[in-house]
């Protein structure tokens, strides 16, 4: 409809879209703690539904259910599957459809070693908020992804790829 109209394709064939804005990818944390018995079950869980290793890092998301919104805890996959999108696709949808406690899923292209599962911690420094400067860091990377994703001609051909901020630290270290 956009290039009917006359848009500029940057504009009509931009990334998210129809995506998340800002507002609902860059997640928050307001200091008090989760359960962490809670998440190694869902992590357990998670991974004897798709014989991936599944990390459940200590933040929730807003995510779709159904025709329903939830606010729940996300999982990471990590694993060797030789980025077959396809096969990762299948098992997202499988973790959230059926898992009941996890209703988004990320792939971590750091973890591709079978069993290599990172451990996440929630950044010092709390609590994390939305922020100007956090937003700035959450534009900047979503331009970064935008122009690598142009250069690579892959902008027609991936239907959304947001960009997400999380306060988390990785096996320790600190960052965002």
């Amino acid at each position: 409809v956009g290039e009917r109209l006359g848009l500029a394709p940057h504009l009509v064939w931009r990334q998210p879209f129809p995506g998340p804005g800002l507002g609902v990818r860059l997640l928050c944390h307001d200091g008090e703690d989760d359960d962490a018995d809670m998440r190694a079950k869902a992590a357990q869980q998670a991974t004897a539904l798709v014989g991936a290793t599944v990390s459940v890092p200590p933040l929730k998301s807003v995510g779709c259910q159904g025709d329903a919104r939830t606010y729940r805890n996300f999982g990471v996959i990590c694993g060797d599957y030789g980025r077959d999108w396809d096969v990762l696709g299948d098992a997202a949808t499988k973790i959230v459809n059926e898992s009941g406690s996890l209703n988004r899923v990320c792939v971590s292209l750091l973890h591709n070693k079978a069993g290599d599962a990172p451990s996440f911690s929630v950044s010092p420094g709390g609590p994390h908020t939305c922020t100007s400067d956090r937003f700035d860091v959450l534009r900047e990377a979503d331009a970064i992804a935008t122009q690598k994703l142009t250069d690579a001609g892959l902008m027609r051909k991936i239907w959304q790829c947001p960009v997400a901020m999380a306060p988390l630290t990785l096996n320790g270290e600190k960052g965002e």
